[in-house]
């Protein structure tokens, strides 16, 4: 039974796999889309930049678009290396400024009781 459910779950991710690697190959933002090797067992996976934001947590919307320039500078068709650079640059400047006051003063943040 054990390995009844197992075979189950594992086709199921696999066509999920499948599902989401059609999407993207679909999708426009294919051009972000890249074929890394795998740590964990050499295998050859694709990987776009919004995964891999989300794997790293990136939340600051200008912070992933510095990221997403960065990573495909001169690639993306929109513009040279250099432009991207100096896109990248404006984005984290803007970061910079939108970061929360506390963090400039080193106040801590306590949350409401």
């Amino acid at each position: 039974m054990a390995n009844f459910i197992y075979d189950m779950l594992r086709e199921s991710l696999i066509a999920r796999r499948d599902e989401m690697n059609q999407s993207i190959n679909e999708h426009e933002g294919k051009k972000y889309l890249r074929c890394i090797r795998s740590a964990e067992n050499e295998q050859m996976i694709n990987v776009d930049v919004y995964a891999v934001l989300k794997a790293f947590n990136v939340e600051d919307q200008a912070v992933g678009h510095c990221i997403k320039k960065l990573l495909c500078a001169g690639q993306r068709g929109k513009g040279s290396y250099k432009d991207d650079l100096t896109g990248a640059m404006a984005a984290l400047n803007r970061a910079i400024e939108m970061a929360p006051v506390s963090e400039d003063l080193n106040w801590e943040v306590v949350p409401d009781k």
